[in-house]
């Protein structure tokens, strides 16, 4: 057996909540926007992988690339569920989100989850 290297960057990610209880929605619902890849992860996040434009933050790198810029890039997306038991809900999250570890607690951090009531 062989030990191999896997480094995989991710973008952001959304959590969809109850706009009264700020409770995570954990129904299974889609999320569409252009180009995008998403993964659910069993938190009832929605893991931005990769998006148009932004190919050189998702490449391992020891720096954040220059380009685009920090927050330059809005991804517009749309949630709907299914069951219809949720209302369908449009909005933004500002790309590329900071990396740098020491701003972990900051609205705009990769490392902060952006909810979306």
């Amino acid at each position: 057996m062989t030990a191999e290297l896997s480094d995989s960057r991710v973008l952001g990610a959304l959590r969809f909540t109850d706009a009264v209880t700020s409770l995570p929605i954990d129904a299974p619902l889609t999320v569409v926007a252009p180009g995008v890849r998403w993964i659910r992860n069993r938190r009832a996040q929605w893991v931005i992988a990769s998006a148009p434009g932004l190919a050189a933050h998702e490449l391992p790198f020891a720096a954040p690339p220059n380009a685009p810029g920090l927050g330059t890039v809005q991804l517009s997306f749309a949630v709907s569920d299914p069951s219809g038991r949720w209302l369908s809900r449009a909005g933004s999250l500002a790309l590329p989100r900071d990396p740098d570890a020491t701003h972990a607690g900051q609205p705009a951090s990769l490392f902060v989850v952006a909810d979306v009531p």
